[in-house]
């Protein structure tokens, strides 16, 4: 398994940071990638069509699995009113988000590791105003399921959480397995192959 997703607290090949210009925010950025952490050689296609599609969101946000931070940095560009919790296993990751976010200017950006952060908001009953993915779909169906409804459990009653993924590898099953856990669900967009869909807390 590749050690940039979900699953690796600290990846095995050797850390070479590297600087890479992005669009975040409207406008190019330099930003610091690194191997062992998904995306270095440029904004991928899913998380670009995710960051054109879903509504700039507001209040308290989580990004899950935020790799070296391009969706939190372009929240926290846009709008610097916006709390946003970086969340991955990976520590390199973790640790790039910081360095970007440090280097962009981009202060309300909370980096956390995801397993301790889901326990604690769980345990001090921490909602969310909205939630944005491109999920770590290597992990596997099973635990992206289950990491999707624990996060989305945690949305406040009118929250919303976004997420992309590819057709091929089962947006739509992962939609339909959400609109039977409770959840209500809308795809936004089909571009390119991946779905964007929204889901809410049913009513």
């Amino acid at each position: 398994m590749s050690t940039h997703y979900f699953t690796d607290h600290a990846p095995a090949t050797a850390e070479q940071r590297r600087e890479m210009r992005v669009q975040l925010a409207g406008q190019m950025r330099s930003v610091y990638v690194a191997d062992g952490v998904f995306s270095t050689k440029g904004l991928d296609k899913a998380t670009a069509i995710l960051l054109d599609v879903a509504p700039l969101p507001r209040g308290l946000v989580a990004d899950l699995g935020c790799g070296w931070g391009p969706i939190s940095l372009d929240i926290a560009l846009n709008n610097p009113d916006t709390r946003v919790w970086a969340l991955d296993v990976n520590s390199r990751a973790l640790d790039l988000t910081r360095l970007n976010a440090a280097r962009l200017g981009a202060e309300s950006i909370e980096v956390k590791e995801a397993t301790a952060a889901l326990a604690y908001a769980q345990r001090e009953g921490v909602r969310f105003d909205a939630i944005r993915s491109n999920p770590p779909v290597r992990i596997g169906k099973n635990e992206v399921r289950a990491l999707m409804e624990a996060w989305c459990a945690l949305l406040c009653d009118d929250g919303e959480a976004t997420f992309v993924m590819s057709r091929h590898l089962g947006a739509d099953s992962l939609a339909a397995y959400l609109s039977k856990r409770g959840f209500d669900v809308e795809r936004l967009a089909s571009k390119q192959g991946f779905r964007v869909i929204q889901l809410r807390r049913g009513r």
